[in-house]
């Protein structure tokens, strides 16, 4: 038996104890993260750079606007992610798991969600989410994916999320850019 427990300490302190060995931290802002929290967040966007469309590693910024424009690089990636909102998962101390969000004019817009490969199956990005839209701007959560992650449009499927525009071969020939939204009660 998992015990949880979520304390609220201000509209973006966050912190769920799953059990001893899995804890979620909320950060207003990446950059208050100590050093060592930093180093796993790099070590677990590199591990998941091929899991996006385009990758990581050549985008500028969160909100990468211009998919054909692949000239960043992780390290501009990486200073960009930590100006957003972000929650950490730590199982036995090490970063599992992170979304990067950040309160717009009429939503809360998840930029990033990702799980390092050794920790999916523990149902974090499901907690992520839970804590993300319990704590929407607007009571709306917004996001975009690409068509080909099928991963990610079941757990939105499942979520109650609908899919309101294309941006049709905007990550490639036959790559569409899908966008969410959910409006929370």
């Amino acid at each position: 038996m998992i015990s949880e427990y979520l304390y609220l300490l201000h509209p973006h302190d966050i912190l769920v104890i799953i059990s001893e060995n899995i804890i979620i931290k909320n950060f207003d802002e990446l950059r208050f993260a100590g050093s060592g929290t930093i180093r796993g967040i790099h070590m677990l966007l590199n591990a998941c750079d091929d899991d996006f469309t385009p990758r990581l590693s050549t985008r500028h910024d969160c909100h990468h606007a211009d998919f054909n424009d692949d000239t960043g690089n992780m390290a501009e990636f990486m200073y960009s992610l930590m100006r957003e909102h972000a929650m950490i998962a730590f199982v036995n101390g090490n970063v599992a798991a992170l979304p990067a969000y950040d309160d717009m004019d009429d939503c809360s817009y998840l930029a990033l969600i990702l799980t390092g490969h050794e920790y999916r199956g523990l149902k974090l990005a499901s907690r992520l989410y839970d804590a993300i839209e319990s704590n929407a701007f607007n009571n709306t959560v917004k996001l975009r994916i690409s068509s080909g992650n099928e991963t990610q449009k079941a757990i939105l499927d499942k979520r109650g999320y609908e899919q309101y525009d294309v941006h049709e071969n905007h990550r490639g020939d036959g790559l569409h850019t899908l966008f969410y939204v959910k409006h929370v009660e």
